[in-house]
């Protein structure tokens, strides 16, 4: 499914975690931004979420993904559970810890 572009916007949240698989490591940032009006007719709230920094062959493309709720509250909570449900899915095979600085 293709999904309009969306800018990042203010963040309102980021994580580092550090990564490693095999010889190769690195650092995994997860960005949310503040949840915007849609400028669709239509449509309510957008809540943009951003992943930087994993391998290749993840699906974690850098491009900002929109996650979209009818309003604020709904938008930032399901970007919220789309970050939790998509590291469930990386997380086994990249050994994530969470990076302090």
């Amino acid at each position: 499914m293709r999904h309009r572009r969306v800018e990042l916007g203010t963040v309102v949240a980021e994580r580092k975690y550090d990564w490693q698989r095999g010889r190769n490591a690195g650092t995994l940032t997860v960005r949310i931004g503040a949840p915007q009006r849609d400028s669709r007719p239509g449509f309510d709230w957008v809540c943009p979420v951003q992943f930087l920094g994993a391998p290749r062959g993840f699906g974690l493309m850098t491009a900002v993904r929109p996650i979209y709720g009818v309003d604020q509250l709904q938008a930032l909570t399901l970007a919220l559970r789309f970050v939790e449900i998509t590291l469930g899915h990386v997380a086994p095979a990249l050994n994530l810890t969470v990076g302090l600085e």
